[in-house]
């Protein structure tokens, strides 16, 4: 077993024991709403609260066919470490971010026009702990108004919400020799990085 495999095995092993306890449970899952921010929340809402758990004709079917059948308890234990593992993605992706208060110093502008160009999509943040996070490779000096050349037409291009956007361009990716989306779009290869942009259609 690799270390991710025995890793993820034990972050579900420790949930199972969390939701043992009620009270732990509700502080943990709170500290999570409050850190994940609105993607986050939107995870929670569809694939914890609003989750379908089979009823008893659909377990009788799966013993039919041999399907492994999974307990309501073990299902929402499933779910809630899978929502630990994406807390600590989410949190790996913005280590490399900057507040927009201090994108707002850099580039000489106020943080309304930060916010507006992350509304209109010509940069990326995420809010986490109320603050909006903004990753620092999407910032060039000579590009315009600031940003990475190309910044702008890729975001819109891919769609997708903005936790995979910033996956996207930041994971090293075979098409562009493993290295990042993002430092494609440097060197100049905006065509290449939006046509491949464009067949991205995670949500």
């Amino acid at each position: 077993m690799n270390q991710m495999s025995s890793n993820s095995q034990r972050v579900e092993e420790m949930t199972q024991e969390l939701l043992q306890n009620p009270s732990s449970t509700f502080e943990f899952i709170q500290y999570l709403l409050r850190s994940l921010g609105p993607e986050g929340q939107q995870w929670v809402d569809s694939r914890i609260l609003r989750a379908h758990y089979p009823n008893d004709a659909e377990l009788e079917f799966a013993e039919s066919i041999g399907a492994r059948q999974i307990e309501p308890s073990q299902q929402k234990a499933l779910e809630l470490a899978s929502l630990t593992n994406f807390f600590s993605y989410r949190k790996k992706l913005l280590s490399d971010s900057i507040p927009a208060t201090q994108a707002a110093a850099i580039l000489g502008v106020s943080r309304t026009t930060i916010h507006d160009r992350i509304k209109s999509g010509q940069l990326i943040g995420i809010v986490d702990n109320n603050v909006m996070k903004m990753p620092v490779w999407q910032f060039d000096a000579e590009g315009p108004n600031g940003a990475v050349r190309g910044m702008s037409e890729v975001l819109d291009a891919l769609k997708c919400n903005p936790i995979s956007k910033m996956s996207w361009l930041s994971l090293p990716n075979a098409i562009f020799g493993n290295q990042r989306p993002i430092d494609a779009l440097r060197r100049g290869e905006m065509e290449t990085v939006l046509r491949e942009a464009q067949s991205v259609q995670v949500v």
